[in-house]
């Protein structure tokens, strides 16, 4: 194994580093964000080659501060800012930057790519965006949604849905199948405490739902009812199991609490 990389250090250390790295496997290669450091290096974006030998800079470019994650959709990473802007740069070499200003706080966590599109979808202090990197921007597919303190969103491609937890105590779903988001929401338990981040179980019948105490799962059960046909589509139940969990208010599997990675 390698030794660890810190660019040098001193005068050309790296900031905080406060997110997870995203990789790619196929070209050996990882990514990852920072701070800018203070007497150290100012840039904030970092990919990392890596072989038998250890680590090695690829590129590096100054963003501003991140304390999220940067998700690759390949050929392009995607980070968002403490300052409130989304970029889109290129994976080879950290060039070709596009951005969009969301003008609300810093960026949650990480950005959330539709890998069956050009869609992204972000959240800020209190809104949800639905933005495009259509090849030569990035732009908003539709006006941002005002949310009340907004979890970093979950997408579900198969059934063009988003879904996130409010700081209000209720857990909103976004069908964004149309042009024009329609939302749904339902509180959790007293809606005294604010909802986390959703998470999903990543198979065909996949389930979303905030981690709450169990005096909530009643109304996840009913915004389940409410949500979905009589074939469950995928993400549609917050529920563990199928419908028939709902009706006894089967509790879900206790998980670590992360929201689910894109």
């Amino acid at each position: 194994m390698g030794a660890p990389f810190d660019n040098g250090g001193g005068a050309f250390g790296i900031g905080v580093i406060n997110g997870m790295a995203a990789v790619d496997y196929q070209a050996s290669r990882v990514y990852f964000a920072s701070r800018r450091r203070v007497g150290g290096s100012p840039n904030t974006l970092w990919a990392l080659d890596v072989s038998g030998s250890g680590l090695a800079l690829a590129w590096a470019i100054d963003l501003g501060d991140i304390d999220g994650s940067p998700v690759l959709r390949a050929p392009r990473v995607y980070v968002g800012t403490t300052a409130g802007v989304v970029y889109s740069v290129r994976a080879s070499d950290g060039a070709d930057l596009r951005s969009f200003a969301t003008n609300d706080g810093a960026v949650k966590g990480f950005v959330f790519p539709d890998r069956t599109s050009n869609d992204l979808f972000v959240s800020t202090d209190n809104r949800v965006f639905g933005l495009e990197d259509n090849g030569s921007a990035v732009v908003s597919k539709w006006p941002a949604l005002t949310i009340p303190g907004p979890s970093i969103p979950v997408f579900d491609a198969a059934a063009r849905r988003v879904v996130v937890g409010g700081g209000d105590g209720r857990l909103y779903q976004l069908d964004v199948s149309g042009p024009t988001p329609v939302v749904t929401s339902v509180q959790l338990g007293d809606g005294l405490a604010a909802v986390g981040a959703p998470t999903s179980t990543g198979s065909s019948r996949r389930s979303m739902w905030a981690p709450r105490p169990a005096s909530s799962m009643e109304s996840l059960c009913r915004f389940r009812k409410s949500t979905s046909s009589s074939t469950a589509e995928p993400g549609s139940s917050p529920c563990r199991t199928s419908s028939a969990g709902c009706r006894s208010r089967r509790r879900p599997r206790r998980q670590s609490g992360r929201p689910g990675r894109p």
